[in-house]
């Protein structure tokens, strides 16, 4: 259909278990995305599939193409290999196949291909890049969503004690529990703040500028702990553990949503670092870019409460502090 000069298409992806495959499905009339979904896994894979859940969707617009493209995003469980696959002419003259990988294993596959890709007869590379682009972006989220399906936090009670009980990271945030964190700032000899953008797919504030790196703690961690596994994560920098000075321990309640209150308990902690930016590789599931700012640039993108900016209020008077008296 066209709309407003832009080609409007939409389609279904799917990840399926036990081992991972990713495919584009075009969804006909009349069809249900659930219904399109079903029909073109059976025929391109030779799969009957149950539906698990639905991932979300993406939605892309190709400026060159003047085209804009909605994707249904699906987790789905065979339940029967009919070892009959239907591919059309074109998908068999570019060489289509079937090929079962594990979701880090498909990954890799994924980010190693995006920069060999050549265009065919059908697809250039502009266009095909896209398509890449997109299937390691569902990927990427769907790992996320697996390791936080999986992350156990300890309960604490309203002055930061264990209470004992244990619980899931996504009914800690629905039920409003407290829980600890760690909140590390990093500055350089420049006495510049690494700030990240949040990755477009986080749970909650997507896209904005924040804090060099956070994370929770999980069963069991102490805060050290926590902020040296976050800090390789998230930015691949190994550290000792008397490099990190603790600040502060805040206690914050916040809630996104009804369904997502985060009630923390945040040990703040500054890190100095001669590491250059080229000299870190940052999560990309987690983050889409890092920068150092200037000391005077933050300061003022702070004061005037920068919309893209994530506040800490109270923990950029104690930042500033400590760079101005060290």
């Amino acid at each position: 259909m066209w709309n407003s000069g832009i080609r409007n298409t939409v389609s279904v992806h799917n990840i399926l278990k036990p081992h991972t495959l990713i495919s584009e499905i075009s969804i006909e009339k009349k069809e249900t995305p659930e219904d399109a979904f079903r029909r073109e896994v059976l025929e391109e894979t030779g799969c009957e599939v149950d539906i698990i859940k639905c991932l979300g969707t993406i939605e892309e617009h190709k400026t060159l193409a003047n085209f804009k493209h909605i994707s249904y995003v699906f987790i789905g469980k065979v339940t029967k290999d009919t070892n009959e696959c239907h591919f059309t002419e074109k998908e068999t003259d570019e060489g289509a196949k079937i090929l079962w990988t594990t979701p880090d294993e498909g990954l890799k596959l994924i980010t190693n291909c995006f920069d060999k890709i050549i265009g065919s007869k059908y697809e250039d590379v502009y266009q095909t890049k896209f398509i890449v682009y997109r299937d390691k972006t569902i990927l990427e989220y769907y790992l996320k969503e697996i390791t936080m399906s999986k992350e156990y936090f300890d309960v604490l009670d309203e002055n930061g004690n264990r209470t004992g009980e244990i619980k899931l990271r996504a009914d800690v945030h629905k039920d409003g529990d407290w829980h600890k964190v760690v909140h590390i700032w990093i500055i350089n000899q420049n006495n510049e703040i690494l700030l990240q953008r949040r990755c477009p797919t986080k749970d909650s504030l997507p896209n904005m500028l924040d804090m060099a790196c956070a994370g929770h703690l999980t069963t069991e961690d102490d805060s050290i702990t926590a902020a040296l596994r976050e800090l390789k994560e998230e930015l691949n920098l190994d550290i000792n553990p008397n490099q990190l000075n603790f600040i502060k321990t805040f206690k914050n309640r916040l809630r996104y949503s009804d369904t997502f209150i985060n009630n923390e308990f945040a040990d703040m902690y500054i890190l100095k670092t001669n590491k250059k930016i080229s000299e870190m590789k940052f999560q990309e599931s987690e983050i889409s870019e890092i920068m150092f700012i200037d000391f005077n640039k933050f300061k003022e993108m702070v004061n005037k409460k920068q919309s893209d900016l994530i506040m800490y209020t109270e923990e950029f008077k104690l930042l500033f502090d400590f760079i101005e008296h060290n």
